[in-house]
């Protein structure tokens, strides 16, 4: 399942191109549209900084991409991804990034950095936080979003309940 249209997903593309325009010229970047699946066996092991995980939603999903990119980190590497969000409206869509991510943690030893202060929340999973990368990283997210960190997570449980207010408005309460 997806929440967005192919022409949101189009744009996203091109503002990436606009924003790494000089890290791609450079080789530094490089973008790569395919199935994660098929992207990922594009990259040898521990060569990737990063990841970000944005595509399937499903369980399944989610689950395939975060083992298929975890061996291509390098040291001090992390995972970023999106829509971690279990609330209603997402259930019907089928999502299970929030199942997918929190049993991938526990399972392969990463541990939750910080999870963004959004309705639909991205988080941010690392196994070594003493790394200068994830150092650098954490202070990086903190100077630019808002971003909430939770001890213990995720043992602790997560589940965004819906709140109806009295305006018609319904509202994400993400709870702990």
């Amino acid at each position: 399942p997806s929440n967005v249209s192919p022409e949101e997903h189009q744009g996203n593309l091109e503002q990436v191109q606009r924003r790494f325009a000089r890290e791609i010229e450079s080789g530094q970047v490089r973008i790569v549209q395919a199935y994660s699946q098929d992207a990922a066996k594009t990259f040898q092991t521990g060569s990737l900084d990063w990841v970000y995980v944005d595509g399937i939603h499903t369980f399944d999903g989610v689950w395939a991409d975060l083992t298929n990119y975890a061996p291509l980190l390098g040291p001090g590497g992390f995972i970023a991804g999106h829509d971690y969000n279990n609330g209603f409206e997402y259930a019907k869509l089928g999502f299970g990034v929030v199942e997918a991510v929190n049993t991938f943690a526990k399972e392969f030893g990463f541990q939750f950095i910080c999870l963004s202060y959004e309705s639909v929340s991205s988080y941010v999973l690392a196994k070594d936080l003493e790394h200068p990368n994830i150092k650098k990283m954490i202070e990086t997210i903190l100077t630019k979003i808002p971003a909430i960190e939770i001890n213990g997570f995720p043992d602790r449980g997560f589940q965004v309940k819906n709140i109806h207010l009295p305006d018609g408005q319904i509202r994400d309460l993400h709870s702990f």
